[in-house]
C-alpha cells in the first residue's frame, strides 16, 4: 500500500449545479435579426439596404430575399424601345442593393442586372458550385432594331447597358471549389440596328435627239423638217402654222414624247447605327481572393448594317421640253420650212439618289474594368451590421451559448482594434465617413466588455454563476413593473424619433438626387446652347451671303426691266406687264417661302407683296429692304445670344451649389446673363413671320411670271434658287434659335429649381440632428437593455427563490418591437397624452411575464408551505477553541455549514431570514473590555451558498447578501437596524406601493459559509483585547419540507482527510458519484449505496466508517460501507496519518488516553496551532501519527429537535464530550459538540 499516492480528484462529481434560465438560443439567420429599408430613385429603380447577422440568399429561404431581388435571366429581357426613349431611365426594379451582415451565404447564381451591389460581411460563403453574383444587364427583347419603312430610317440599335458595380468587403471566404468566377459584371451587347432601304431608280423616258416633222395641203404641197434637240427632248410641243409666225393660222399639232421629265433616283433610306457595347462593372474589394474570381468584360457593339445605295438617275440625265413652231409654206414643197424652237423650261437634269452608308457604332465595344484592391483588412465592418451583430451577440450571450459568442466577438474585437476605415482614393464612400467616431469607440467598449465577462466566467450582466439579485422575488417583480413603464416610453419615443429621422433622411436623399440630376441636365443644356450657338454663327454667315445675292439680283432685275421696256415693239399693255412682273419678282426675293402643309397660318402672297411692291410702278424693284431688316434682327439676336451664352455657360460650369444661398446667387447670375435675349428673339420671329408665304403660292406666281414674261425665265430661276436657300437658312435659323431658347430655358429653370430644392433640402435637414438622433437611439437601446436587465433580475430572483428555471419569458421582446412599429404607423405625432396611451398598450405585453410567474407559483405550491424554523450556533473554547483563537488573533473566523451541522436533510430551500446574538462571554483570566469600549460582532454570509430543491443542490451567488452586526458594551447586546435612509433608498428603488412588500431583500442561503468578525472600538492591541470564550447565535431560517420519498446521505470526514476521495455508487438522483471532503448525495428511499474510501493516499490511511442512521444502530466498516437508505444517513469517515502503522498498534496497546495527552504536551506550539478544528488530544494524536483503537460503542447522534425521528445533523464520537446547553424532558439534552448544536437522547 503506497501511502504517498496522490488522490485522483478527476472522478469527483461537482457537489452543486448551476441553475440558469436562458431564452431560446437565437438563430443567426432568423428574420428577427433582419432589417430592410428602401428608397426610390429619380429615374426608376430602388435603393435597398438589407442588414442582418447571417443572411442566406437561396430560393425558398424564409427571408424571401431571393424571390424579391433575383432576376431569372432566361425568363426576362430588356425592352429596347423603352431604353431608347431615355437612356437615363433605369429599367430594373433594383437600382442598388447593400448587404451588411456578419455572414453572407449564397446558393446559386444570384442575378441583379445592372444593380450596384455592395457587400460588407465578415464571412462570405459560396455555398454551391454555381454560387455567385451577376450584375450583367439582361439581353434585349429583340436583338435587332426595326428596319427602315418608307422614308423613316432604320432605327438605331439600343446601346448595351452597363453592368452594375460591385463592392465586396470581407474578411473570410468559404468556397466549394477554386478558380470559379463568382462575380460576373459583363457589359451588355449593343443592339443590332435596323436595316436601311436602297433608293428607287428615277423614271426614265425616251430621249429625242432628232425628229422629223411633215405637213401636206390638199393640193399636194409637202413641207418636211428634220430637227435636232440638244439636250434630248422628252417632250416636243410641235405645231404647224400657216404664215410666218405663231400668230398665223394654226394648221395642226404634232406633239412628241410626254409632257413630263425623267425623275431623280430616290435617296437611300439610312440604316440605323449599331448600339455601343455596355461597360463591364467595376469591383472594389479588400480581398485578393475576391478579385481573382471577377469577370468584367465590356459588351460587344451591335453588328453594322449593310450599306444602302441611292436609286439611279432617270434617263436621259439632261433633257428639255421644247416648243417647236413650224410655218407651212403652201406654194411649193420644201424640207426647210421656217420654224422656231424654244425650250419650255431650262434644261432638266436628273441625279442619282444619295447613298446611305452604314455607320459603325459610335464608340464600339464597352470597356473592361480592372478590380480595385484596397488595403484595409477591416473594411468589412459596417456601422449597420456592427450594431445588429452586437444585438445578436447579446441575445446569444443571454441564451448561454458562450463559446460561439466568444468566437464571434473576438473576430470583431480584432477588426475594431484597427483604425476606422475611412475614404481613400480607391474607396471614396466609406460607410464610416459620416458616422461619429464615438459609435466606433462604443462598439469597441461593448465588445471588450462582453469578452471580459465571458472570459471571467460571468453572465451577460457581469454576475457569476448562481447570481441572486439584491431584492427578493417580490421586490424584483415590483422593480420590473416600474422599469417597464419608464423604459417603454423611452423606447416608443426613440423609435418615433428614428422613424421621423429616417423619413427626413430619405427626403434629403431624394432632393440630393434631384439636385444632382438637375445639375446633370444643366450640363446637357450647356452643350445644347453651345451647339445652337455654333449653328447660329454658321447661319448668320450664310445670311450675309444671301443678303449680297439679294442685292445683286435686285440690280439684275432693274437692268432687265430697262432692257425690256426699251424694246420698240412693246405695247403699253406689255410695258405695264413688264413693270409689274419685275416688281413682283423683287417682292418674291424678300418673301420667305414656307413648305406645306404648315403647322400655322402664313400670310398670303397678295397681302405680303402689296407692301413690298409699293404704289409707284416706276420705281426700281425692291429685293432687300424688308429682308435686310430681318437679317439685321437675326444678327442682333445672334450677338445677344453670344453674350448670354458666354455668361450663362460660365455660371453653369461652376457646378452644384453647396446650399440654398449659393443656389440663389447662381440663379441671379443666370437671370442677368439671359436678360434681353427673349425680346431679341421675339423681334426676330416677328420679322420672319411677316415675310412668310406658302411655297406653293410663290411657285405658282413664279410660273405665271414666266408665262407672262418669258424673258425673265433665267432671273426667275435664280430667284427660285435663292428662295430654296432662304427656306433652308431660315429653317436652320429657326431650329437653332429654338434649340438655343430651349437650352436657355433649361438653364434658367434648372437654376430656379435648384434654389427651390436646396431650400427644401435645408428645411428637411433642419429637422435632423444626427448627433441628437444618435443619442436618442442610444437611449432606446439602453431602455431595451434596462428592460432586459430588470427581466433578468426577476428571472434570477424566481430561480433562486424556487430553484426552478423560468424559460418561457420573452427575452427577445420581439412582440414588443412589432407592436411599437404598429403603433408608429397609427400615430401622426406624439404628445404627452399620446405617449402615455401607446405605452399603456405595450405594458400589457410585459404583464404577460408577470402572469407567467404567477401561474408558475400557483402550479408549484412548495413556496406557499414555507415555515420559519429556529437554529443555533455555539462557539466555545471547549468545543471550538481553534475558531475562537482565530477570532482573537485575526479578528474573524470562517464557519462551514456542513461541518457545523447547518444541513438539515428533511428541509430544502433553507434561507437565513434573521439572526440574533444571544450571548458573548469573555475569559475572566484575560484582559477585560475597557470601560467605554465596545466590541462589534459581525455575521456575514458568504457571497456563495447552496440551496437544495429535491435532489438538486444549486450554487447561488449574491454581491451583497444581508449582514448582521451587534454592538456589545458590558452586558448589553444591541442589534443594528437598517437606517431610515437605507429604507428610503429601498423604497425609492421599488417605487410606488413598496410598503406593501414585506420581504424586500433577498435572503441568503442558510447553507452558506459565514464569516464572524469581532472588532473593538476603539481598536485594541492583541495583548489588550478581551478573549471571547463563548458566542451564542440564534438563527431564524425559512425552509420548506424536502420530498418524503428522498433520503439524504451526508459524508463527514474526520482526521487529516481534506483531499481524500470517496467513491459513492451508484449515481444519486442528480447524477453525482464520488465526492471529496464534506458532501451529500440524495437518493430515493430504500436505495442500496456503497461508500469506498481509498485505503491510503497523500500520507493518510483510512481507518473506518461510522454510519449513523436515524432508525438503525451505528455500523463500523473498514474501507467500504454498504448502506440501505431507509432514512437519512450520516457517514462519518475516519482517517489517520500513516507514518508508521506498526507504531499504531504498539502505542495503542501501551499508552492510556491520559498518557497520550501527556505525550502530546511535548509537541511544539507551532504544530499545535496548525490544525485549528480539533481538540487538543485529537490534534496531538494525529500529529504524532497515532490513532485511537476502534471504538467499542457507537457515537451519539445529534438531532435538530428533541424527537427520535428528527433529522441528524452530527454525531458525538465515543469517548468525546459535548457541552450541555440545556436539559430537556424525557432524557433529551441540548448540546454543543464542536460547533454542532442539537439534541441528544441521554443513555439512549
Amino acid at each position: 500500500m503506497n501511502i504517498n499516492a496522490i488522490a485522483d480528484a478527476a472522478k469527483v462529481s461537482p457537489q452543486r449545479t448551476i441553475l440558469a434560465s436562458h431564452p431560446k438560443k437565437p438563430r443567426a439567420d432568423s428574420t428577427l435579426f433582419l432589417s430592410r429599408s428602401v428608397s426610390a430613385n429619380l429615374h426608376g429603380g430602388q435603393h435597398h439596404t438589407v442588414v442582418g447577422v447571417h443572411i442566406v440568399l437561396a430560393a425558398g429561404n424564409p427571408n424571401g430575399l431571393w424571390e424579391e431581388f433575383h432576376i431569372d435571366r432566361a425568363a426576362q429581357k430588356h425592352n429596347a424601345s423603352q431604353q431608347k426613349k431615355d437612356d437615363r431611365t433605369f429599367l430594373m426594379a433594383t437600382r442598388s442593393l447593400t448587404i451588411c451582415c456578419d455572414t453572407l451565404e449564397i446558393h446559386g447564381a444570384f442575378c441583379l442586372p445592372e444593380a450596384d451591389v455592395a457587400i460588407y460581411a465578415r464571412r462570405l460563403i459560396w455555398a454551391t458550385e454555381n454560387a455567385g453574383i451577376n450584375t450583367s444587364p439582361l439581353p434585349w427583347d429583340i436583338p435587332k432594331a426595326p428596319d427602315a419603312a418608307g422614308a423613316t430610317p432604320g432605327e438605331n440599335g439600343a446601346n448595351g447597358r452597363h453592368a452594375g458595380s460591385l463592392k465586396i468587403m470581407v474578411a473570410e471566404i468559404t468556397s466549394p471549389g477554386i478558380g470559379i468566377p463568382r462575380l460576373i459584371a459583363l457589359g451588355g451587347r449593343g443592339q443590332d440596328p435596323g436595316n436601311g432601304l436602297n433608293g428607287q431608280p428615277g423614271k426614265s423616258m425616251p430621249g429625242i435627239k432628232s425628229a422629223s416633222f411633215e405637213a401636206h395641203n390638199l393640193v399636194g404641197v409637202s413641207n418636211t423638217l428634220q430637227v435636232d434637240f440638244s439636250p434630248p427632248a422628252v417632250y416636243i410641243n410641235a405645231k404647224w402654222y400657216l404664215g410666218g409666225s405663231a400668230v398665223g393660222i394654226p394648221l395642226l399639232s404634232d406633239p412628241r414624247g410626254t409632257n413630263s421629265f425623267p425623275t431623280d433616283g430616290t435617296h437611300a433610306v439610312a440604316p440605323g447605327t449599331p448600339g455601343n457595347g455596355g461597360n463591364g462593372g467595376r469591383l472594389t474589394t479588400n480581398s485578393a481572393t475576391v478579385a481573382a474570381g471577377f469577370k468584367s468584360d465590356g459588351g460587344t457593339a451591335g453588328k453594322t448594317a449593310p450599306n444602302c445605295r441611292g436609286g439611279e438617275a432617270g434617263t436621259p440625265a439632261t433633257s428639255a421640253a421644247y416648243d417647236l413652231y413650224m410655218y407651212f409654206f403652201p406654194w411649193k414643197s420644201t424640207n426647210k420650212p421656217n420654224h422656231d424652237k424654244n425650250k419650255k423650261k431650262p434644261d432638266h437634269t436628273t441625279r442619282k439618289g444619295n447613298d446611305a452608308p452604314a455607320r459603325p457604332a459610335a464608340i464600339g465595344a464597352g470597356t473592361r474594368a480592372d478590380p480595385v484592391l484596397i488595403e484595409c483588412a477591416n473594411a468589412w465592418l459596417h456601422p449597420l451590421s456592427l450594431q445588429i451583430v452586437i444585438e445578436f451577440a447579446r441575445e446569444l450571450f443571454l441564451a448561454g451559448d458562450r463559446l460561439p459568442v466568444q468566437a464571434l466577438l473576438e473576430n470583431y474585437a480584432e477588426g475594431l482594434a484597427l483604425p476606422i476605415p475611412k475614404s481613400t482614393k480607391n474607396q471614396a464612400d466609406s460607410p464610416w465617413d459620416n458616422v461619429p467616431a464615438s459609435q466606433w469607440t462604443a462598439a469597441q467598449t461593448e465588445i471588450a466588455s462582453m469578452l471580459q465577462r465571458l472570459r471571467a466566467q460571468l453572465d451577460y450582466f457581469g454576475n457569476p454563476a448562481g447570481y441572486t439579485p439584491l431584492l427578493s422575488l417580490q421586490g424584483s417583480i415590483k422593480l420590473y413593473q416600474g422599469a417597464t413603464r419608464r423604459a417603454l416610453r423611452t423606447m416608443l419615443l426613440a423609435e418615433w424619433v428614428n422613424d421621423e429621422t429616417h423619413k427626413a433622411d430619405q427626403a434629403v436623399a431624394l432632393f440630393e438626387d434631384l439636385i444632382d440630376d438637375t445639375v446633370q441636365d444643366t450640363t446637357q443644356a450647356v452643350d445644347q446652347v453651345l451647339t445652337a450657338e455654333k449653328k447660329i454663327n454658321q447661319v448668320t454667315q450664310e445670311l450675309d451671303g444671301l443678303e449680297q445675292n439679294l442685292t445683286t439680283i435686285g440690280v439684275e432685275l432693274d437692268e432687265k426691266r430697262t432692257e425690256l421696256l426699251g424694246q420698240a415693239e412693246t405695247t403699253k399693255e406689255q410695258q405695264a406687264l413688264i413693270k409689274f412682273s419685275i416688281k413682283m419678282a423683287g417682292a418674291i426675293c424678300q418673301i420667305i417661302p414656307v413648305g406645306q402643309p404648315a403647322l400655322a397660318a402664313v400670310g398670303s402672297l397678295a397681302g405680303v407683296s402689296a407692301d413690298l411692291i409699293g404704289s409707284d410702278p416706276e420705281s426700281a424693284p425692291d429685293t432687300i429692304s424688308k429682308m435686310g431688316g430681318t437679317i439685321t434682327k437675326a444678327r442682333e439676336a445672334a450677338n445677344k445670344s453670344r453674350e448670354a451664352s458666354k455668361k450663362s455657360v460660365q455660371e453653369a460650369k461652376k457646378g452644384k451649389p453647396g446650399d440654398a444661398a449659393a443656389a440663389s446667387e447662381s440663379a441671379l447670375a443666370m437671370n442677368q446673363a439671359l436678360d434681353g435675349l427673349g425680346p431679341a428673339l421675339t423681334q426676330l420671329s416677328g420679322a420672319v413671320s411677316a415675310l412668310q408665304v406658302s411655297q406653293t403660292e410663290v411657285e405658282a406666281e413664279l410660273q405665271r411670271l414666266e408665262a407672262n414674261c418669258p424673258e425673265l425665265q433665267l432671273l426667275l430661276q435664280e430667284i427660285r434658287d435663292l428662295n430654296a436657300r432662304k427656306m433652308v437658312l431660315f429653317d436652320k435659323l429657326a431650329v437653332a434659335f429654338h434649340a438655343l431658347g430651349a437650352g436657355y430655358a433649361r438653364l434658367a429653370f434648372n437654376a430656379a429649381a435648384i434654389v427651390s430644392m436646396q431650400q427644401e433640402k435645408g428645411k428637411q435637414l433642419s429637422r435632423i440632428d444626427h448627433e441628437a438622433s444618435l443619442f436618442v437611439r442610444q437611449l432606446g437601446r439602453r431602455s431595451r437593455l434596462t428592460l432586459l436587465q430588470y427581466l433578468y433580475y426577476m428571472v434570477k430572483a424566481y430561480e433562486t427563490t424556487l430553484l426552478q428555471p423560468l424559460d418561457d419569458v420573452d427575452w427577445q421582446l420581439t412582440r414588443v418591437t412589432a407592436k411599437i412599429n404598429e403603433l408608429l404607423k397609427e400615430a401622426k405625432g406624439f404628445d404627452g397624452a399620446t405617449l402615455e396611451e401607446k405605452a399603456r398598450t405595450l405594458e400589457v405585453l410585459f404583464e404577460e411575464n408577470i402572469d407567467l410567474i404567477r401561474q408558475k407559483l400557483l402550479t408549484d405550491a412548495s413556496q406557499l408551505g414555507e415555515v420559519t424554523a429556529p437554529r443555533t450556533l455555539y462557539l466555545s473554547t471547549t468545543q471550538t477553541p481553534a475558531d475562537l483563537e482565530a477570532l482573537h488573533r485575526f479578528g474573524e473566523v470562517e464557519i462551514d455549514p456542513f461541518a457545523y451541522g447547518f444541513v438539515d436533510a428533511r428541509t430544502q430551500l433553507a434561507r437565513l431570514s434573521d439572526a440574533d446574538l444571544e450571548a458573548v462571554l469573555f475569559d475572566p483570566d484575560k484582559p477585560q473590555l475597557p470601560e467605554g469600549s465596545q466590541v462589534i460582532v459581525d455575521l456575514i454570509p458568504s457571497n456563495s451558498g447552496t440551496l437544495r430543491r429535491a435532489e438538486t443542490l444549486c450554487a447561488v451567488y449574491s454581491d451583497a447578501p444581508i449582514r448582521w452586526n451587534w454592538t456589545c458594551s458590558g452586558a448589553k447586546i444591541a442589534k443594528s437596524l437598517p437606517s431610515k435612509g437605507a429604507e428610503d433608498l429601498l423604497d425609492f428603488i421599488l417605487g410606488e406601493n413598496s410598503d406593501k412588500i414585506r420581504q424586500k431583500i433577498a435572503r441568503p442561503p442558510f447553507w452558506s459559509g459565514f464569516t464572524i468578525r469581532a472588532r473593538y472600538l476603539p481598536p485594541l492591541a492583541n495583548d489588550k483585547k478581551p478573549y471571547i470564550t463563548n458566542l451564542h447565535f440564534k438563527f431564524s431560517t425559512d425552509v420548506t419540507a424536502a420530498p418524503d420519498h428522498q433520503s439524504v446521505l451526508i459524508v463527514h470526514p474526520s482526521g487529516p482527510s481534506a483531499d481524500s476521495v470517496v467513491d459513492c455508487t451508484p449515481k444519486d438522483l442528480a447524477g453525482r458519484e464520488a465526492g471529496i471532503g464534506h458532501f451529500m448525495r440524495i437518493y430515493n428511499q430504500g436505495a442500496d449505496i456503497q461508500l469506498t474510501a481509498s485505503a491510503a493516499t497523500n500520507g493518510t490511511r483510512f481507518d473506518h466508517w461510522q454510519l449513523i442512521d436515524a432508525g438503525l444502530p451505528d455500523i463500523y466498516e473498514p474501507y467500504t460501507g454498504k448502506i440501505r437508505l431507509k432514512n437519512d444517513v450520516i457517514a462519518q469517515g475516519y482517517w489517520a496519518r500513516a507514518r508508521d502503522q506498526v507504531a499504531r498498534f504498539n502505542v495503542l496497546g501501551l499508552l492510556s488516553p491520559a498518557q497520550l495527552d501527556d505525550l502530546a504536551g511535548t509537541c511544539p506550539d507551532d504544530l499545535r496551532d496548525a490544525l485549528p478544528r480539533h481538540t487538543a488530544a485529537a490534534y496531538n494524536w494525529e500529529n504524532l501519527g497515532f490513532t485511537a483503537a476502534l471504538p467499542e460503542e457507537p457515537g451519539q447522534p445529534i438531532r435538530v429537535e428533541a424527537r427520535p425521528d428528527a433529522s441528524i445533523v452530527g454525531c458525538i464520537p465515543p469517548g468525546e464530550e459535548a457541552d450541555l446547553l440545556q436539559a430537556g424532558v424525557d432524557g433529551w439534552q441540548e448540546v454543543n459538540y464542536r460547533g454542532i448544536s442539537g439534541w441528544i437522547h441521554h443513555n439512549g
